[in-house]
Order: C-alpha cells, then sequence, then structure tokens
C-alpha cells in the first residue's frame, strides 16, 4: 500500500510538463518498488538480486531522487529516504536464493535449541554469500546517502 502522495500540489509556481512527466515517472516507478517490497516481504540486512526489482535497479534511484529533488514536505521526504536506502539491497549476482544473515525463521526457531543448531548449520553457505554482499550494499547506502544529502543542500 503506497503510504503516502509525496508529489503534494503547492502554492509554487507550475512546473513545465517536462517536469510534470518525470514526476509522474519518478512516482510510478516508486510506488512499483514499494509495492514489491512490501509484497515479497524484504527484511532488514538482506539482500537480493536485481533481477526482482520492477524496473532497473539506476532508474528507481533516479527515481527517489527527483521525487526527494521536488517540492515536497519534510515528513514525506524522509519516508523517501528512509525508502531509497533499501534499494542497494538488490545487487547483481546474488541469485535465485534471497541472502540473510541468519535463518528467515530464526525468530520461530529461538525456543528450540536444536532445531535453531540444525537451521544455522544448514544456513552457513547462505550466510557466507551474504557476508560477501554485505559491504557493498552498506557502501551503496553511504554513497547514496551523501547524494541525498547533498541535494537537500541545495535547496
Amino acid at each position: 500500500m503506497w503510504p503516502f502522495n509525496y508529489l503534494k500540489r503547492s502554492k509554487t509556481p507550475k512546473k513545465s510538463s517536462k517536469e510534470n512527466n518525470e514526476n509522474s515517472s519518478a512516482e510510478t516507478i516508486i510506488r512499483s518498488f514499494v509495492s514489491y517490497v512490501e509484497t515479497s516481504n524484504l527484511q532488514p540486512l538482506e539482500v537480493r538480486d536485481v533481477s526482482k526489482l520492477p524496473y532497473p535497479k539506476e532508474k528507481i534511484v533516479q527515481a527517489f531522487l527527483t521525487a526527494i529533488s521536488s517540492n515536497i514536505d519534510y515528513s514525506v521526504r524522509e519516508k523517501l529516504k528512509v525508502l531509497a536506502l533499501d534499494i542497494p539491497s538488490f545487487q547483481e549476482g546474488v541469485g535465485a536464493v534471497d541472502l540473510t544473515r541468519l535463518p528467515k525463521n530464526f525468530d520461530n526457531l529461538t525456543a528450540q535449541p536444536e532445531k535453531l543448531l540444525f537451521a544455522i548449520s544448514q544456513h552457513e553457505t547462505i550466510s557466507e554469500a551474504y557476508s560477501k554482499f554485505e559491504k557493498i550494499v552498506a557502501s551503496e547506502q553511504k554513497n547514496l546517502l551523501k547524494i541525498i544529502e547533498a541535494i537537500e543542500k541545495t535547496e
């Protein structure tokens, strides 16, 4: 469910039709990304293959940057920033299996130590693969945040 309408109308001068088209396209892309994240239950510290995204990764990043640089209120901008930081969780070469540090059902297993140990041992290969992408994701998030902060400073 789309949590907000980020392109609120304001009493600022009218935008050109090109700007309106860019914002409309950005909104469509962002809505698709948010819908995917919500329906696929993306978890924190999870890495997925970029092929699972509804649009090319760079196009999604640009849509968020366009929206963030638009005339929007602070709370909406903050929500967009949080959502944008999920984009680096999608990387080339991850493959069909989503990567996580811990087994997906970890919370359900904590009360059953023998099942928990078994699940962790079975998850070891996925966890090793996750470790390869962890630094890349963190670096991309940091770079994206710098770009967003630079946009905000120019406003």
